[in-house]
């Protein structure tokens, strides 16, 4: 009788866990990687007029801000690439 209960209680466990990959994985399919900053950049313009383009992937951004005057502030970039 024992082995039932837990037979039966295994399978709610697994029933669970399918479930919850289910909508896991249904949600997914809205994720934001459609939306990037960069999709709706119209670069094709800039890209036709260049003699140049490089392409390179970015590592690390780090920023560095300075102050002027006591109120002035700009920011120094540093742009770490692959």
């Amino acid at each position: 009788m024992e082995a039932k209960i837990h037979r039966a209680s295994h399978l709610v466990r697994h029933g669970a866990g399918v479930y919850l990959l289910v909508l896991l994985l249904a949600g997914a399919t809205n994720s934001s990687a459609h939306d990037e900053w960069f999709r709706r950049l119209d670069l094709e313009p800039s890209l036709s007029e260049a003699s140049l383009v490089l392409v390179a992937r970015v590592v690390d951004v780090s920023e560095t801000k300075i102050v002027m005057g006591g109120k002035v502030e700009s920011a120094l970039l540093q742009f770490k690439w692959v």
